[in-house]
């Protein structure tokens, strides 16, 4: 059963890449180790800005308990230090800590519940105030029903109807997938994918706004998102996208080798054919 993140996926992930965003540098240890070592160097094309982290995972199996420990420490000095326990196959209890630089600290406590037909989770944020949030999802004859609730707890609770996401997915067959979100109820997508054969997958969408803009008369238009993966062989990818407003990005993923990765993508318009950012992915397996 997946949870109420994972609803919109099969859409999401062939509309939406990954695609390489400037130039990106990630270093990790090779798959199979019980201690995993990720370090990330990124440079943003959007905006020029850099960042950095490095991270630690640890996985062990102790009185057949699942124990997952993470250490992060960003490029602007914060840590991040969490872990997670697997009670029983169905239930996992983690807990985050943060420690900012400027001494502040947030800390986060999350319990799960997955089943076959139900997925749950539940977690409060403490920082400036206690913060909620709760999703449940339920399988039904095909039908994945979610929704999801955000909201701040104490000093103050307020229900707000429009601090509420919903989700919809069907799975008409093995191959083609329906999904719709609503987001607080500004923002609707209804997304279609299908996998044309093993190798090829497909989507659409439309996202719609529901809010009027400010200075504005009416509700902008609807953008129509199209989406293809298509795997050449074992170590090459190709993806591409293009939307109604004529922006078209496209993705070449090769396995170099067992130790590299490259993802080289572009953006550009597609009325003009006017290629306007560029951006590649290093992942390095160490």
């Amino acid at each position: 059963m997946s949870y109420f993140a994972d609803i919109y996926k099969p859409v999401n992930n062939t509309i939406n890449g990954p695609y390489a965003n400037g130039i990106k540098f990630t270093g990790k240890t090779a798959p199979g180790s019980n201690l995993k070592v990720e370090g990330v160097a990124n440079h943003k094309s959007v905006d020029g800005t850099f960042d950095s982290s490095l991270k630690f995972d640890s996985v062990n199996v102790k009185n057949g308990y699942k124990y997952t420990t993470t250490t992060k420490l960003d490029q602007s000095g914060d840590v991040t230090v969490g872990g997670t326990v697997g009670v029983t196959p169905a239930v996992n209890v983690g807990a985050n800590v943060k420690f900012g630089t400027d001494g502040s600290s947030k800390q986060d406590v999350n319990v799960s519940y997955q089943d076959k037909d139900v997925a749950t989770r539940v977690s409060v944020e403490h920082g400036n105030n206690y913060a909620l949030t709760a999703s449940v999802a339920g399988n039904r004859n095909g039908f994945i029903l979610g929704a999801e609730y955000k909201t701040e707890v104490y000093p103050k609770f307020v229900f707000n109807t429009k601090n509420v996401n919903w989700a919809v997915g069907y799975k008409y067959n093995p191959s083609t997938n329906f999904a719709l979100k609503v987001d607080k109820f500004e923002k609707l997508s209804l997304g279609f994918s299908q996998t044309v054969n093993p190798s090829t997958n497909v989507a659409v969408e439309l996202v719609q706004d529901l809010v009027v803009p400010a200075n504005q008369s009416k509700v902008a238009p609807g953008v129509f998102n199209f989406g293809v993966r298509h795997v050449v062989d074992a170590n090459q990818t190709l993806i591409g996208r293009v939307n109604s407003k004529g922006t078209g990005n496209v993705g070449y993923l090769v396995k170099v080798n067992n130790n590299l990765g490259v993802n080289l993508s572009a953006e550009g318009s597609v009325s003009q054919a006017k290629v306007n950012k560029v951006g590649v992915n290093f992942d390095i397996s160490l």
